[in-house]
């Protein structure tokens, strides 16, 4: 809701719906020369992109509108669709770009941004509250590696050293890399503010590594935060990250994690969509394309009947220039077509244009020392909380 709340479609566009004069004629939209590729594998994925835009080609001619009801022979093609994401409206996103939906969402001050945020989020969470009243579950069985038993053993959901274990604990470490620790955007007193999927186990002397991680690959490690703060960085130079020897955790009482086990019929879907949204491998998409296709996917998995343009409205706010992130992208710029980066929506929140978004979030104290702070002039729907003008006494010259 915070990051995608600066997103609104085009302002002369809501003036002319407002006023009645519309010129079909010149509603051309944006000058964008990057459509998104998206490729509608069924049914499904010609539903979430109902009454938008595309061309066949990549010449981008003939710009034609998606019928979900008659177009079914799209099915199995790879389109060119027009998206809010690489849109180059520099006040908003055209009508074009979003789609007919313009027409129905074209109040002035209306955020689309606002509205997609709710429109995906409302029936998840919605799911996750229901969870306490099924009468069964789905939960997967937790697996580890083999050699993960030679170190460790499970206790219900967590795990702590086997002091019972043959191996020489004196020359192995656990590793964790700086880029596998991923923070809760709230924090809270307590543990559980930092979680992990996955670990090495190191031997300083043999060099062995062994990659840990869970097998069913839909579990995710919560760290204790006490034990977390034993981890120091490794004197040599060669590991990005944090260590600590396992000998140091040897200790009936002390636990490494906590693994929670979740009904997935319910949570992973909404996990899925964080993981892709909220996470530096972006559930392994390299670009925009894969990023929207792969948002279609999750969004078709879990049953979801948001149209797709709402997802990529909240996609939009995370693409940023390569070399500035608080712009976005030249997708009007036939030679910077790449040029852009995909960003954590946490990260996006910090480096939000808008001084009212980035300073309601969190490391306020970073913000303030930062210098892109004093560069930060988008507008933002927050802003009307501080509009109220404050009576200014009259100038007195306290000299005389």
């Amino acid at each position: 809701m915070m990051v995608s709340s600066t997103v609104h479609l085009s302002q002369q566009f809501c003036h002319d719906v407002a006023t009645h004069h519309i010129d079909q004629d010149h509603i051309h939209g944006c000058n964008t020369k990057r459509p998104i590729l998206y490729f509608v594998a069924g049914e499904e994925q010609l539903k979430k992109i109902n009454r938008r835009y595309y061309y066949l080609e990549s010449t981008m001619i003939e710009l034609r509108c998606v019928n979900a009801k008659y177009d079914k022979w799209l099915i199995g093609k790879l389109i060119f669709l027009r998206s809010p994401i690489t849109c180059t409206c520099e006040d908003g996103v055209c009508p074009i770009c979003y789609g007919d939906l313009a027409y129905t969402n074209a109040e002035q001050e209306f955020s689309i941004g606002c509205f997609a945020a709710a429109k995906l989020n409302n029936t998840l969470s919605q799911n996750i509250l229901s969870t306490k009243h099924l009468l069964t579950t789905n939960s997967e069985e937790i697996l580890f590696c083999d050699r993960f038993y030679d170190f460790f053993k499970l206790d219900s959901c967590k795990f702590k050293v086997d002091m019972d274990s043959n191996e020489n604990f004196d020359d192995w470490y656990v590793r964790i890399l700086n880029d596998d620790i991923f923070e809760f955007n709230a924090k809270e007193e307590g543990d559980f503010n930092y979680f992990i999927e996955r670990f090495f186990l190191y031997n300083k002397k043999t060099k062995e590594t062994i990659e840990i991680k869970e097998l069913n690959k839909t579990q995710t490690m919560y760290l204790y935060e006490d034990v977390l703060k034993m981890f120091k960085a490794p004197r040599n130079k060669d590991f990005d990250g944090v260590e600590l020897c396992i000998n140091e955790l040897a200790d009936d009482e002390t636990y490494l994690a906590i693994i929670i086990i979740e009904n997935n019929e319910l949570t992973k879907p909404l996990k899925n969509i964080m993981r892709l949204l909220d996470r530096k491998d972006h559930y392994n998409c390299e670009d925009i394309d894969q990023l929207v296709n792969k948002m279609s996917d999750l969004l078709i998995e879990c049953g979801h009947k948001l149209d797709l343009v709402h997802a990529e409205c909240i996609i939009r706010t995370i693409i940023k220039d390569i070399d500035n992130v608080l712009i976005r992208p030249r997708f009007d710029n036939e030679t910077k077509l790449h040029d852009y980066q995909i960003l954590t929506v946490s990260s996006a929140l910090l480096n939000n244009p808008s001084l009212t978004v980035s300073l309601s979030f969190q490391d306020l104290g970073k913000q303030v020392t930062n210098p892109n702070t004093n560069i930060k002039c988008e507008k933002s729907t927050y802003d009307y909380l501080f509009s109220e003008s404050i009576p200014v006494e009259p100038y007195t010259n306290y000299s005389e």
